[in-house]
């Protein structure tokens, strides 16, 4: 995805490993509503500190999940949430670097853009794009200066399709996130299609 000096310094990626167990989950008396579309963290691995986080959608029968990869969800309070109902999360990825005698623990630090609505994981970035504020036109200001329309790197069929955006395995480039951003319809049926048969070679 082209996205200018805002590119993610994920390619970066210092060679981790995961290494830690799947934390224990505990889950918080406060569920999706009719009236509120969350997010509610869930699964707390130590304090304000959580594996998950759920999305109300519309109804409490349209809740979606988003795991931590590697980590944790942080609550920080306030939530920035924008007009166009985008929120920044923030996650830390946690692994062990090898290459001595003893592995090094490492932090990795990711902002994570997801819709309030929908769940849809627009982007998953660290650097200093994770550095800012929301506007009142619903572009994200880094610190630096930069306007980030993020509501544009919602992924779409037709992207995946033409391969101009790849399939992956991270939170933001799922085929399960690609439904939630791209759900399927007569717009889009022949697009899935085309990811259908790709994805069934691949398998």
């Amino acid at each position: 995805m082209n996205r200018g000096i805002c590119l993610s310094l994920s390619a970066l990626t210092l060679f981790l490993v995961a290494c830690v167990g799947e934390p224990s989950v505990t889950t918080q008396e406060e569920q999706p509503t009719k009236e509120s579309t969350g997010p509610f963290f869930r699964g707390e691995v130590g304090p304000g500190r959580y594996s998950e986080v759920v999305f109300g959608g519309r109804s409490a029968g349209e809740a979606r999940l988003v795991r931590a990869q590697e980590g944790y969800f942080e609550d920080v309070e306030p939530m920035q949430v924008s007009n166009n109902e985008i929120v920044r999360l923030h996650e830390v990825a946690t692994g062990a670097v090898y290459g001595t005698d003893q592995p090094i623990l490492h932090d990795r630090y990711y902002c994570t853009f997801v819709s309030v609505r929908t769940g849809c994981v627009y982007a998953r970035e660290t650097g200093s794009i994770c550095d800012g504020a929301w506007r009142p036109d619903g572009q994200w200001e880094t610190t630096g200066g930069a306007l980030v329309d993020i509501s544009a790197w919602r992924v779409t069929a037709q992207q995946v399709a033409s391969g101009s955006e790849a399939l992956g395995e991270q939170i933001d480039n799922s085929y399960e996130n690609l439904l939630r951003c791209d759900p399927p319809d007569d717009r889009n049926r022949s697009h899935y299609e085309v990811i259908a048969r790709r994805r069934s070679r691949d398998e």
